[in-house]
């Protein structure tokens, strides 16, 4: 479904697919709230209301390289923090929602907020310039952020062809570097939500915490992740050039926490291990746009990072019901989680190497034949005047 935004953006408009968001997901939770069948929650939730906060969230991320130049990492890292901060304030507060009302008028609350606040922020999104369509080879190079959504293949409000806009760019799976990064991308989003989703029910069947203190602890990681996000975001804004560098080493030190807390035996072995996870994670999720964006380029970028996000569904999707049905059966320690995301972590951090050695190639590629270009330009003319002194010496 985020392959499934990008295309409607280019359709239509960003306003024209965020309202027709708005309006999936807060209709997909309003029939959930009344159905009564178990197999149309499949429907209603799964499929409105996934497709529906997919065409909010894939726009807004992919619009911020359009809208911010010089502070395209800050904003970024900002704008994913949003999402942190909305589980340490939200998730109390709907709690509490259910408490009073019971389940049911909660999720229809949730969905009338949905329809309301998301609607009215998407009349509200700034409209993309149509004199910006096109620049120069040498501003994409010095800063890919700025333009990102800038020419003819990207979210504008110019005329395009209904069949093209709807058809798959294949030549991305040409590019070992964006294949390889797509791999990488799977295995780490097999095991990122594993640590997570089992943690609560860890604590307290394992290590026989409170269930109060086990739940404060995605509390603690919504936060820890809230400063990773932003403070990776003011990272990148300094050192933009080891952009991937940074990446690479957060997913590698990502994979040792989560392989360590295996050894983890008491509370506050597990809060050291959700603080450093969460601020890692800063880095996972704040940076992914960035990075998809250096290594397709700005013209593949809306493409790239829409089937990148549309290939990490499954894995996302399969990786915690599978630990699950592996706890439950006794096949192994419960602890073994820790190991196995871990372990994801470190093989993606080494496949992204492999990424970024051959994104550095094509970089030294482009701007060798760059250099080329601009020397012949410059001796071109030189040629000439040299033929005119010599022809007018000759005359005289």
């Amino acid at each position: 479904s985020s392959t499934l935004a990008i295309k409607c953006c280019d359709v239509t408009s960003v306003s024209t697919t965020l309202m027709l968001g708005a309006i999936l997901s807060g209709t997909g939770l309003i029939l959930t709230s009344i159905v009564q069948d178990f197999f149309a929650l499949y429907f209603v939730y799964g499929v409105f209301f996934g497709v529906g906060t997919s065409l909010l969230y894939t726009p807004c991320l992919v619009m911020i390289g359009r809208w911010f130049k010089k502070y395209q990492a800050v904003t970024t890292g900002l704008a994913v923090a949003s999402s942190a901060l909305g589980a340490v304030v939200m998730c109390p507060l709907i709690q509490h929602i259910i408490i009073v009302n019971g389940l049911r008028r909660a999720i229809r609350m949730c969905g009338i907020a949905y329809l309301t606040i998301a609607g009215l922020c998407a009349l509200c999104f700034k409209p993309f310039s149509k004199t910006t369509n096109e620049s120069s080879t040498d501003t994409k190079l010095k800063d890919h952020a700025s333009e990102c959504l800038t020419d003819e293949s990207h979210i504008t409000d110019s005329e395009h062809d209904f069949k093209d806009n709807f058809t798959v760019n294949w030549t991305l799976f040409r590019s070992k570097k964006y294949v390889v990064f797509l791999i990488a991308m799977m295995l780490t989003n097999f095991a990122y939500y594993i640590p997570i989703i089992h943690l609560v029910n860890y604590a307290t069947h394992n290590l026989q915490i409170s269930p109060t203190n086990a739940s404060f602890l995605i509390s603690i990681w919504s936060i820890s992740n809230i400063i990773g996000r932003m403070v990776y975001g003011k990272i990148i804004s300094c050192v933009r050039e080891h952009l991937i560098i940074v990446y690479q080493f957060s997913m590698f030190l990502s994979g040792v926490v989560s392989i360590l807390t295996y050894f983890a035996t008491s509370h506050w072995s597990l809060v050291s291990y959700v603080i450093a996870y969460g601020f890692l994670d800063g880095s996972f999720i704040g940076l992914l746009s960035l990075v998809t964006l250096d290594i397709v380029g700005a013209r593949d970028f809306a493409q790239g990072y829409g089937i990148m996000l549309t290939s990490i569904g499954i894995p996302i999707a399969v990786g915690p019901p599978i630990i699950g049905m592996m706890n439950d059966s006794k096949l192994l320690q419960p602890q073994f989680m820790f190991v196995l995301a871990g372990s994801l972590f470190v093989i993606g951090s080494i496949l992204i190497n492999f990424t970024r050695m051959w994104h550095n190639q094509d970089l030294a590629q482009k701007n060798s034949f760059l250099i080329t270009n601009i020397q012949d330009e410059v001796k071109e003319p030189v040629k000439n005047t040299e033929t005119e002194n010599l022809w007018f010496v000759t005359n005289v």
